[in-house]
């Protein structure tokens, strides 16, 4: 799981610094793997920083709050925040007609309140504060 794991922050990683390039090469490359392992270093101090924060001292030996894991998160989305952030003028020109992000709209609005009324589920059934005991889905 592990190993698995790091291939895709990996892969995510080089993804990025082929777009961040131009897509004009191969992502494998010094640029890709550089990119490649900045993203999975990034991902697993947010792991570690979860852990820490939802485990408190039982895994990683620290405790951390819930300020460390946003903080975290934050340093975990910046590369793809700074290379939208970068591109936004050229994925601008490139979006799709209007016509056509009207019908997708359509068809997603519909979906978007189940699919947080799902999270809430999961949040609730699995989240802090439940014994062991109580974390039984129930799916009726």
């Amino acid at each position: 799981m592990v190993i698995g794991s790091y291939g895709l922050a990996l892969s995510w990683g080089m993804a990025l610094a082929a777009v961040a390039g131009g897509l004009t090469g191969s992502a494998i490359g010094l640029p890709g793997l550089a990119g490649g392992l900045v993203v999975a270093a990034l991902l697993a101090f947010h792991g570690w920083t979860f852990a820490a924060w939802r485990l408190a001292g039982q895994v990683t030996g620290a405790r951390r709050t819930g300020r460390a894991f946003l903080l975290s998160a934050c340093a975990a989305a910046a590369p793809v925040a700074v290379l939208l952030a970068v591109l936004a003028p050229w994925l601008l020109d490139r979006t799709a007609p209007a016509g056509t992000l009207s019908v997708l709209s359509v068809m997603i609005l519909p979906f978007a309140p189940v699919m947080v009324g799902a999270q809430v589920w999961v949040w609730r059934t699995f989240g802090p504060g439940r014994a062991a005991s109580d974390r039984v889905p129930s799916f009726f």
